[in-house]
């Protein structure tokens, strides 16, 4: 069974971490660019916490800007929702960090 069949089944995405790191929308970013750095460990972290039960495949490159690093979650209503809901969460935690 491939990877994407088994995606559709149990309800899951992808989450690659050029969403969010990558220098350009056409690299593969899918938010806004982030005044800080973040790291896969940081997404799997923050995906914890949310309760989205990450798995980490570390040896997968995402295609359009070769960058490793991508975590399959349970999916909240749709894949776009999910990573907003991720990003919503960083930049919480980010300006809680930055008040300290």
């Amino acid at each position: 069974m491939s990877i994407s069949k088994e995606l559709k089944d149990e309800n899951k995405v992808a989450i690659w971490l050029s969403y969010f790191i990558s220098d350009s929308r056409k690299k593969g970013r899918r938010v806004r660019k982030l005044p800080f750095k973040i790291t896969l460990n940081m997404l799997v972290d923050i995906a914890k916490e949310l309760n989205l039960d990450p798995v980490v495949i570390e040896n997968k490159a995402y295609p359009r800007d070769r960058r490793y690093g991508v975590i399959i979650v349970n999916k909240v209503k749709s894949k776009n929702y999910t990573i907003k809901y991720i990003l919503s969460r960083l930049s919480e935690k980010e300006k809680s960090s930055e008040s300290e």
